[in-house]
Parts: C-alpha cells; sequence; structure tokens
C-alpha cells in the first residue's frame, strides 16, 4: 500500500492516469472536490502489472465540493467541508468506483453518511448514491441517482427523445433526488433559503 497526505482527488487522478486511460468526465468530476486528501491505497496487478483494482480508505481536511447535477438548484452553490472520510473500491477495467463509506461534515452544522457507486458511461459519469443527513438532532434518506443523456447522434438519443427526456444533440445528466420527509428547514446548513 502507499500512503500520502494534502493531496487533492485531481492530482490523484492525474498521477493514475500515468498506469490508467482515465474517462474525461471522471477527471472532470475529480476537479469538483477540492479537499485535500491523506490516507492509504491499495493496488491489485495483473501479471503484466497492470492494475486490476485499487482499494482506497482516505480522510479530507477543509476544502469544497461541487456537484454538477445540483446546478440549477438550491443546493448548486460549493457545500463547505469540515471533514471527509471515504472508503471502497476502484474496479479500473469496468472504470467503476464503489463507495462503501462515505462521511461528510458540511457547513459546520451537517453530517453525511451514505454509499453508493460512479460508474462511467457513454457521455459522462453515472452515479448512484444512498445518503443519510443529519442536523439539529433529525435525519433524512436522500437517494440520488444522475445518469448521463446519450451522446449527440446516438441510438440512445433518438429513443430519449420519444420520453421526454434529452433530444440527440442534447448532453448533460438526469438527475433523479428523493427525499424521505422533505422538510426544508433540515437543508438550511445547505442552503439558508430553503428556511423560509
Amino acid at each position: 500500500g502507499i500512503g500520502f497526505s494534502g493531496v487533492e482527488p485531481v492530482v490523484l487522478s492525474r498521477l493514475a492516469s500515468l498506469a490508467v486511460p482515465q474517462d474525461p468526465a471522471l477527471a472532470a468530476r475529480l476537479g469538483d472536490i477540492v479537499v485535500p486528501l491523506g490516507g492509504q491505497v491499495e493496488a491489485t496487478l495483473d501479471e503484466g502489472f497492470n492494475p486490476l483494482t485499487i482499494a482506497f480508505n482516505l480522510t479530507g481536511e477543509k476544502g469544497t465540493i461541487t456537484l454538477d447535477e445540483l446546478a440549477d438548484t438550491p443546493f448548486a452553490a460549493p457545500l463547505t467541508i469540515d471533514l471527509l472520510k471515504a472508503r471502497g473500491l476502484i474496479e479500473v477495467g469496468e472504470q467503476r468506483v464503489v463507495l462503501d463509506q462515505i462521511h461528510a461534515a458540511i457547513n459546520g452544522a451537517l453530517r453525511l453518511d451514505g454509499r453508493g457507486m460512479l460508474l462511467t458511461e457513454p457521455g459522462g459519469v453515472a452515479t448512484d448514491l444512498e445518503l443519510s443527513v443529519a442536523m439539529a438532532g433529525q435525519t433524512s434518506t436522500i437517494t440520488l441517482a444522475s445518469r448521463p443523456r446519450p451522446l449527440p447522434g446516438s441510438e440512445e438519443g433518438g429513443s430519449e427523445a420519444g420520453s421526454g427526456g434529452a433530444g440527440a444533440g442534447e448532453t448533460g445528466h438526469h438527475v433523479t433526488v428523493r427525499i424521505d420527509e422533505p422538510q426544508p428547514a433540515r437543508f438550511s446548513a445547505l442552503t439558508p433559503g430553503l428556511e423560509q
């Protein structure tokens, strides 16, 4: 295994690209996480010394995270991260990141715990996250699913247009967010405007 500290995710991605071709969409997503990281990574290699999986156990210092999926919502502003912990596995051949554990303290008042997966698909990165959000003694569960819209000219683009989604020539993400007992005041740490 390899230990390190004070390294931002986008830098880790650039280092990893020396051994594994990186999807530009995934690299862009990592650039949205401006949190210095420390921890341990451990790789398993094939007979040609190419990485098959990379296990990670990381802790983040103060920083910010911007979620593109929430760009048109009240949660669009970058989130201030007070503490971040993440443990999981990168499956290199499948270009998939399995998050076994996520823990974050956000904007000085909110605690987030969860798990999920990120998977590279044509057109971008698909995301499935199940999160527990706690603030002021109350907890809500959020399920976030994000799928890239089809690339221009793809067959999926034509069928998507017929279902009311993005037509051919459009790109971006289709996002589904489910919140149990969605009381706006619970999320005031993310955006004070929701208290009104």
